[in-house]
């Protein structure tokens, strides 16, 4: 199963974060903008534009499973306490 993370992308210019929730039964439902404000994800050219032209993907937040793995993906002598 997996965890739940937050992601931060850049979007035209602009900070998008994307929060994934594995049970949630919407992929993207969960897409804000800088000021905190949600994007439309019924608005389908607004999450096309958003798979297609996103970049520099990093994680903000992650539940403690997932930021071990990546943790220790990068670094296998210091695991990360929290």
């Amino acid at each position: 199963m997996e965890d739940s993370v937050v992601y931060r992308y850049e979007l035209h210019g602009n900070f998008v974060y994307h929060i994934q929730i594995p049970i949630s039964s919407c992929s993207y439902c969960d897409l804000f903008d800088n000021p905190g404000y949600q994007l439309d994800h019924t608005h389908e050219e607004i999450i096309a534009d958003f798979i297609q032209n996103r970049y520099n993907e990093f994680v903000v937040w992650a539940w403690k499973e997932v930021r071990n793995a990546i943790h220790k993906a990068t670094s296998p002598n210091k695991p990360i306490i929290g």
